[in-house]
C-alpha cells in the first residue's frame, strides 16, 4: 500500500512539473538494470536506495521547467519542496539529493543539498544512488529510445559497460562519448576504471 501511494505521488509530481514520463521511465529503467547488475560493488544490495533510485530518476530532469543548464539544482529544489507522500522526511531530502547530483558536481560540504543529509549512512546511499542514476543519465542523450538494454561487468579494477543498441543500424558513439564522461566521478567514488562497449 505504501509503495502504491509513493508511486501515485512521484507519478503526479513528475505531470505537474512537465517531466517528459517516457524518457523519465526509460532513464528509471537503466538505473535500476544498473543498480541490479552492481549488487555488491557501486552499492551494498540496499533495497530502500533502489525505492529512492527509482524516485529521483523519474523526477530528475523536473528542473527543466525552470532552467536547462542548471536544471539539476532546479530539480533539487522542486522535489525538496514539492509533496512525496509515503516518504519520510529523510528519504525526501535523500531523493531530491540524488536528483541534484546526478550530473555536474559531486556532493561537497558547502552545498544547501548536502547540509539537509545529516546521516553518514543516508550520505553513503546518496553517493551511490546518485552515481548510478548519473550513469543512467549519461545513456539517455536523445529524445528517442536508442538503447536497447545496458549490460555491467565488475572486476577488482574497473567497471565496464556494453550497450546495446535498439536495431544493428544505430550508431552509439554519442552514448559510449557522454558515458565516459563519467569516468573521472567513477573513480573518485569506487577506484574503479570505466570501460564502455557497444554491440
Amino acid at each position: 500500500y505504501q509503495s502504491n501511494i509513493r508511486q501515485r505521488t512521484v507519478f503526479h509530481q513528475a505531470q505537474r512539473f512537465f517531466v517528459d514520463l517516457k524518457r523519465a521511465e526509460r532513464v528509471a529503467g537503466y538505473a535500476l538494470s544498473i543498480f541490479k547488475q552492481t549488487a555488491g560493488s557501486l552499492h551494498h544490495k540496499n533495497e530502500a536506495g533502489r525505492e529512492l533510485l527509482w524516485a529521483a530518476a523519474m523526477l530528475h530532469s523536473c528542473g527543466k521547467l525552470i532552467n536547462i543548464a542548471a536544471y539539476h539544482k532546479h530539480s533539487w529544489y522542486l522535489i525538496r519542496h514539492g509533496e512525496l507522500l509515503g516518504y519520510s522526511h529523510s528519504e525526501h531530502l535523500m531523493v531530491a539529493a540524488i536528483a541534484r547530483y546526478h550530473r555536474k558536481s559531486l556532493p561537497k560540504n558547502r552545498h544547501e543539498a548536502w547540509q539537509t543529509i545529516t546521516s553518514s549512512q543516508n550520505r553513503k546511499i546518496v553517493s551511490q544512488m546518485a552515481l548510478i542514476l548519473r550513469l543512467a543519465s549519461a545513456i539517455d542523450r536523445r529524445p528517442d529510445h536508442f538503447v536497447e538494454s545496458v549490460r555491467v561487468l565488475v572486476d577488482s579494477t574497473s567497471i565496464a559497460f556494453e550497450l546495446y543498441p535498439m536495431n544493428e543500424e544505430l550508431d552509439l558513439t554519442l552514448e559510449m562519448w557522454s558515458l565516459l564522461n563519467c569516468a573521472k566521478s567513477v573513480k573518485e567514488l569506487t577506484g574503479l576504471d570505466l570501460n564502455v562497449f557497444s554491440k
